[in-house]
């Protein structure tokens, strides 16, 4: 039951969905995008620094994630923690893959001046994001619905 609740919770989210529509903008729509990057003159140079903000969204998610898991003595007595874990632990996963995504324009010198690297680099970056937005608000929820158990 607990692999396939984190296939489920891997293959049913909204981080997949991003991926899922950056491989199909790659394979159906690059062209198109290389003309709108050759429109608005994307400077190589600024891959270079915006890297830098996927990097510090993993470093900020490992960090957390670990946090959040080891933090409460009454989180890890839920009778759902495992649940939790998986979803954290599919954070972890899919912040990986949206930094190698963010950083493999500027890693093979593709650069974001490109249809390929502008869509690799943007939606790493979407990805990166979401995934850190998905712990911030579970974090969130935990703690009122600990706070609220132990009210009552």
């Amino acid at each position: 039951m607990k692999i396939y609740y984190a296939f489920r919770v891997f293959f049913v989210s909204v981080e997949f969905l991003i991926a899922t529509v950056a491989l199909v903008t790659v394979s159906f729509f690059e062209k198109n995008v290389d003309v709108l990057v050759g429109m608005l003159n994307i400077s190589s140079e600024i891959g270079k620094y915006f890297i830098l903000l996927p990097g510090a969204v993993i470093v900020w998610v490992l960090k957390e994630g670990k946090d959040f898991l080891g933090s409460d003595k009454k989180l890890m007595n839920w009778p759902d923690y495992w649940r939790l874990k998986i979803h954290v632990f599919t954070a972890y996963i899919y912040v990986v893959i949206f930094f190698v995504m963010a950083a493999l324009p500027e890693i093979t010198k593709i650069g974001i001046a490109s249809g390929l690297g502008l869509i690799l680099f943007a939606s790493g970056v979407i990805g990166c994001l979401w995934a850190a937005a998905s712990l911030y608000f579970a974090q969130i929820t935990a703690k009122e619905i600990l706070n609220q158990e132990f009210q009552d």
